[in-house]
């Protein structure tokens, strides 16, 4: 993890994380530590901010103690809430690896990129924007693979100085991007309707589908959200990627298990989760017919 020269601590997690004001309105802060024992941290919120936690494995948790509220965080998921002004108190449970991405936006900067019609129409979206009157307004998304890529690539920027700026402003903001759209899609809204080809409509399914890895629409849920009949989807998809819906969401889903047991920053049971496997088993099972070798000795075989 490179940490850019001038950036100071933060209050979250003290000493154990890295903080950067990548622009105004706009901080983010990250960490990977362990804690031996119970430790609790307190911070103070601004009032004005939205704030958006992606756990890449461990839980965090963050209460506000004024006003009776109390969220976890489990690995394989992003929480967005909008605090008022309070102090708080947010930890982690010992032993557990912690690995997170925290992205601070104060709601005027999130209200100009938000200002599409289709923001417009969702409740949970406007409700982020008001600015809070001591209710707490707290969702939690399951993280789906490109979340997790941007995570990784803040977590791993290959840049420093005023570079890495940039890019993990960009990466920021492109956590924000997905997360919103995962709010939309959940109250079955999309960004951005395809165009009205049959090859765009496939495509447009595609990224529905992996933007949803973790919890993936039904097979008519998708072709009704696309504008194509059941059938068509399906042929569409052997044209253009070799396998029906499910199979090609299944090859991916192994490709991501790959990617993830390598680099060795989660166990098998948060990688089965994270990427939408019913259980660990389900995924050790079909991991094992793929490739010959069960999910955990293949991330064991990178650790020697």
């Amino acid at each position: 993890m490179n940490a850019f020269d001038g950036f100071s601590s933060v209050n979250l997690f003290g000493e154990k994380s890295q903080k950067v004001s990548l622009r105004r309105g706009l901080d983010l802060v990250w960490g990977e530590f362990s804690l031996d024992s119970p430790v609790e941290y307190t911070f103070q919120t601004s009032g004005d901010a939205c704030e958006l936690a992606f756990v890449l494995s461990g839980t965090i948790y963050n209460s506000l103690p004024e006003v009776s509220f109390e969220v976890a965080v489990p690995s394989g998921y992003a929480a967005v809430w909008n605090p008022p002004k309070m102090k708080g108190v947010h930890g982690c449970f010992p032993e557990e690896n912690i690995c997170f991405v925290c992205v601070s936006i104060q709601r005027k900067f999130l209200r100009e990129i938000l200002s599409g019609e289709h923001y417009a129409k969702s409740r949970k979206i406007q409700s982020l924007l008001r600015k809070s009157r001591g209710d707490v307004l707290c969702h939690l998304v399951p993280m789906n693979t490109a979340m997790m890529a941007a995570v990784r690539d803040i977590l791993f920027c290959p840049y420093e100085a005023e570079i890495g700026r940039i890019y993990q402003e960009g990466k920021s903001l492109e956590l924000i991007s997905h997360t919103m759209g995962s709010i939309l899609s959940e109250c079955g809204q999309t960004v951005g309707p395809p165009e009205k080809d049959k090859d765009s409509q496939i495509r447009f399914a595609r990224r529905i589908l992996l933007e949803n890895m973790v919890s993936p629409p039904s097979l008519e849920e998708l072709a009704d959200r696309v504008g194509l009949s059941v059938s068509s989807l399906t042929r569409g998809f052997r044209v253009n990627y070799g396998a029906s819906v499910f199979e090609y969401l299944r090859n991916v889903r192994l490709e991501k298990a790959q990617s993830f047991l390598s680099e060795g920053k989660m166990n098998v049971t948060e990688v089965a989760y994270a990427l939408g496997f019913s259980s660990p088993a389900h995924l050790t099972r079909i991991f094992t017919a793929r490739y010959d070798i069960t999910p955990g000795e293949y991330r064991r075989s990178f650790r020697k």
